[in-house]
């Protein structure tokens, strides 16, 4: 009988899975042991690079044979009802995880998997302590029929003891795409994304120095040869077009900033969305993605805590919306696990999003209220002090450059806090509560009032003083905070809320 036809009976895994697990060890030994080795190696001695090298020919022996023997202690299998793994060395442990508890089977393939045509399964149970269950490499045909031997037993045994359920297995053909990205897409995807970031913090970097006087001695081979003992002198050189190379040397910098910033966003683009699907499948969300490490997602609609859409201002040129999801986490699963998000999208994704997860009529709110102007009064003064304080001592001790430089930042952030203010705003009503922001950008979320776990109302001696006040909601995959609301409509929507988390019928997860 061939292996991917008898489930039932106890089986291993790829051969292949001796190799990562052979990597998993190498990378738990450098986590654990680098410390050791670097102070070893900066002793410098032939009697000490002797040590080291017998340390690694010993550890990687100890590595071989301990991921030999683990793979060979590894087995799984199906029963009627549970998916059985049994594995360990010294320590031999059992899992039984059953198929009702069993959330979505996920595949990961690093190029490693890619080329030796295996692939990571990634179990994802509800409730569990503990991370995602994992195979290390399986066949991609056998695995495929795992996955569909898993599902069809979970809904089967989903759909006794609620017939609803039973439209958890899906076909090929019931699934409903929603967005892919080819290669030739995902340039534009790259083009639009937030270059920002290095930018500013290279262009941090120079204006820190220039202000603070460093002197610049290039060689004559490449650059004229400046020297400048202080800003002023550089300024003034500029300002009397005395340094025209200067000009064009750092108008060539700041090209070149520009230039590999954008080059960086489409590369880390194409590598992490390569070929991406996202689709609607049954009740959940899914979607493959990635070039060297191909991964797989799956956001189901019970799991689902809050939708996130958002756009930066280059893709709101063309239109152009980033899509997140939050998702209950459990035991040790990790913030990148429980959340992922979809870029390149277009309004009627979002619309089509939304209305799966919460039906035809979400999004619709009567009014929109806008947060307190304190909000932006206090971080203004608090901003401003701490500027003005830092500008005034640069320009008492003859820093006029820095002071000028401070001063700009100051009136951004300002710029940039005003913005914050006036896109803050939220609406709420007998079914989802809504929160929308940004600073350069736009940010929308919104939550279903079932899935609120608990709410609270925090008040500073500020907002106390003019009856302001900041309502937390918490929901199991995390918390949005509305700050400087009235502190009436806070204690309102608290109450509304904990009303429905009292009698709501439906489950949060």
């Amino acid at each position: 009988m061939r292996r991917s036809e008898a489930f039932e009976l106890p089986q291993r895994q790829s051969q292949f899975a001796i190799i990562f697990i052979v990597l998993r060890f190498i990378r738990r030994i450098i986590r654990q042991t680098w410390p050791i080795f670097l102070a070893l190696a900066l002793g410098r001695s032939n009697s000490t690079f002797d040590l080291i090298e017998f340390s690694i020919a010993g550890l990687g022996i100890i590595g071989m044979i301990t991921s030999i023997v683990a793979y060979f202690k590894y087995y799984f299998h199906l029963t009627d009802s549970e998916l059985v793994i049994s594995h360990g060395i010294l320590k031999k442990v059992k899992q039984n995880i059953p198929f009702e508890r069993i959330q979505s089977v996920n595949f990961r393939q690093t190029f490693i998997h890619q080329f030796l045509k295996v692939t990571e399964v990634e179990i994802e149970t509800a409730g569990s302590a503990q991370q995602e269950t994992k195979i290390d490499a399986i066949e991609i045909p056998i695995a495929e029929q795992l996955r569909e031997r898993i599902l069809k037993k979970k809904a089967e045994i989903s759909s006794k003891e609620d017939p609803e359920e039973s439209s958890q297995s899906i076909t090929e053909e019931d699934r409903k795409t929603i967005l892919r990205l080819f290669p030739q897409q995902l340039y534009k995807v790259g083009l639009v994304q937030n270059h920002f970031r290095p930018i500013g913090l290279l262009l941090g970097l120079a204006g820190t120095m220039i202000g603070y006087s460093y002197t610049y001695d290039f060689d004559d081979e490449f650059f004229p040869k400046m020297i400048y003992n202080s800003a002023e002198d550089f300024m003034a050189e500029i300002a009397s077009f005395q340094s025209l190379p200067t000009l064009i040397y750092v108008l060539m910098g700041l090209l070149v900033l520009i230039i590999a910033s954008v080059l960086y966003s489409i590369i880390v683009t194409i590598l992490r969305h390569y070929n991406l699907h996202f689709w609607r499948s049954g009740k959940k969300f899914q979607l493959v993605q990635g070039l060297l490490t191909r991964n797989e997602f799956a956001a189901l609609d019970n799991k689902i805590q809050i939708l996130n859409w958002g756009q930066n201002p280059f893709e709101r040129l063309v239109g152009f919306y980033n899509i997140g999801f939050k998702q209950a986490r459990s035991g040790d699963e990790t913030r990148k696990q429980s959340q992922f998000g979809i870029p390149g999208c277009q309004q009627e994704h979002v619309d089509f999003v939304r209305d799966e997860w919460l039906g035809e009529d979400s999004g619709k709110f009567e009014t929109y209220h806008k947060v307190s102007f304190h909000y932006f009064l206090r971080s203004a003064f608090y901003l401003s002090l701490l500027f003005g304080t830092i500008s005034i001592v640069n320009f008492l001790f003859g820093k006029l450059i820095v002071a000028v430089i401070i001063a700009v930042i100051w009136l951004i952030q300002i710029g940039l806090l005003w913005a914050n203010y006036k896109k803050k705003r939220y609406a709420i009503n007998d079914r989802e509560l809504y929160i929308g922001g940004g600073t350069v950008g736009f940010r929308h979320s919104i939550i279903p009032l079932y899935k609120v776990q608990n709410v609270s109302v925090v008040q500073n001696p500020y907002q106390w003083r003019r009856k302001l006040a900041t309502l937390v909601v918490n929901t199991a995959g995390g918390r949005i905070r509305l700050p400087y609301i009235m502190e009436n409509d806070a204690y309102s929507i608290m109450d509304r809320l904990n009303y429905h988390v009292e009698n709501s019928k439906k489950p949060w997860m």
